[in-house]
């Protein structure tokens, strides 16, 4: 019987939520040489109660090639999806702060109206 040799060629794991955030969103990705042969690849990527595995086979040729461009399909999908969402982010600051200049407007108006309802406006 052949015992199992386990060689971690790398590893790293990030949670992908800043501090203060109560949902669990975690990134793990594992290369582990398990029989001194074809390494085994796994990434996986969770959010919540959603998780997505991906495996990446490297057996032969054709193999390691569609690895190498689903990796960069991802990282190219991803980048590009960043920038939306950072464009968006900018969007959205805009459209906060029309939010609430309006919200205090309102307010200021509500404030005047009371005021001269009360007839404290002379």
């Amino acid at each position: 019987m052949s015992k199992k040799k386990e060689k971690r060629i790398f590893a790293k794991s990030a949670l992908l939520n800043k501090a203060g955030f109560n949902s669990t969103a975690a990134i793990s990705a594992t290369v582990i040489n398990e029989y001194g042969d074809t390494p085994s690849i796994d990434l996986q990527i969770t959010d919540c109660y959603r998780a997505i595995s991906f495996d990446f086979s490297i057996y032969e040729e054709a193999d390691r090639d569609n690895t190498l461009y689903k990796l960069d399909t991802l990282l190219s999908v991803l980048m590009d999806f960043r920038d939306a969402v950072s464009e968006s982010c900018d969007k959205a600051v805009i459209a906060q702060a029309k939010r609430e200049k309006k919200a205090r407007k309102e307010k200021k108006v509500k404030k005047k109206a009371e005021k001269k309802v009360n007839g404290k406006d002379k």
